[in-house]
């Protein structure tokens, strides 16, 4: 009798349990009203595609923390309400979209990653892209030493982009552009965005998307890039006031990615995790200001790729295949492809 009771009784909170717990992912499902390009399976919390319900849209996430997901072993698990896209699914969400990486080689590797799984062969036949497809020497250092491609549509521009190629994909509509601008020190960058906004560079004109990504050489490389006026937090802050000053003009969608870390100037790890947090401050100050002065959203905002990859960084836990103790493995840099594209998508670009 107390068996039956006790079995009743596990019974009825399993029940209740299941009722609960559906509730909790419908509220999550609907609470997100942004149309998105594409429908995929979830990840969530558990890593695991065919568990729970599908995630028609990541949504956004409130802290920076959220984003870093969590890793086991060698596999990043993206946080609750992100998903991992397929090859597929990445080239369905940014054909016919013109795409910008501004930054120096830990950018400019990731993009070249990125461009090789839009661009696989192998998306004909299925969704399994070769991993030299991604991270063979030739798909990630293309055009290294500032070697340009042609470039037809941004013939002024301040550095010359080193790669500019049509962005993969059969978009019934339109047709994108796959840009690549190499930039290592804050200064350069400065100029650069300086340069836009007076009208004598015409780089970032018709992009969807710019990702800045740099920030490494300020800490290992900083005689290059020092400012003997300034302080390196000073020109980060001037520059990211010049961003979004570039994103109001041309309402294009401006992400700042953190930085990464180098795994032999362990000392300069709290140098850059500092100057990833400045960042993150002011560009969420300048989104308020936005949204108080205007009631608008800004459109310059930021992934935290850096705190996300930080336990992975140093020593033993250092995923192996870079050349450099400055540049991350192909793992790595797909963590900041998937956080990009998550993060895009919860906005509605």
């Amino acid at each position: 009798m107390v068996k039956s009771n006790l079995w009743k009784l596990c019974t009825m909170c399993l029940g209740l349990a299941l009722v609960f717990d559906n509730i909790f992912r419908n509220n999550i499902s609907s609470s997100s009203s942004l149309s998105g390009y594409i429908t995929g399976d979830t990840v969530g919390s558990v890593g695991a595609t065919g568990c729970g319900s599908s995630i028609d849209q990541p949504i956004q996430l409130s802290g920076r923390t959220d984003q870093h997901g969590t890793w086991t072993g060698n596999v990043w698990i993206p946080p609750r309400g992100w998903k991992y896209y397929s090859a597929n699914e990445l080239r369905a969400f940014y054909q016919g979209r013109s795409i910008l990486w501004i930054g120096d080689s830990t950018g400019k590797r990731t993009a070249l990653t990125m461009y090789g799984i839009l661009n696989s062969t192998n998306m004909t036949t299925g969704q399994h892209v070769p991993l030299e497809d991604i991270d063979h020497i030739r798909i990630i250092n293309k055009n290294k030493g500032y070697t340009t491609e042609p470039c037809d549509q941004w013939t002024n521009s301040t550095p010359p982009l080193t790669i500019c190629r049509p962005t993969p994909g059969n978009h019934p509509e339109k047709s994108g552009r796959f840009l690549i601008a190499h930039v290592n020190c804050l200064t350069s960058l400065e100029t650069l965005i300086q340069e836009e906004l007076s009208g004598f560079s015409n780089m970032t004109k018709n992009v969807d998307l710019i990702i800045i990504s740099l920030g490494v050489w300020e800490a290992v490389r900083a005689r290059d890039c020092r400012d003997s006026n300034r302080s390196v937090i000073t020109v980060q802050t001037e520059t990211i006031e010049l961003l979004e000053k570039l994103q109001s003009k041309q309402q294009t969608t401006i992400i700042w990615r953190t930085s990464g870390y180098s795994s032999k100037h362990a000392q300069k790890t709290d140098f850059l995790s500092d100057l990833n947090e400045h960042a993150m401050d002011q560009i969420e100050e300048l989104a308020l200001h936005t949204k108080t002065k205007s009631n608008s959203i800004s459109n310059l905002t930021f992934v935290d790729w850096g705190g996300a990859v930080l336990p992975r960084s140093f020593g033993a836990e250092k995923i192996p295949g870079a050349d450099l103790t400055v540049h991350y493995d192909s793992v790595s840099r797909q963590v900041l492809i998937q956080m990009l594209t998550n993060h895009v998508s919860s906005r509605s670009l």
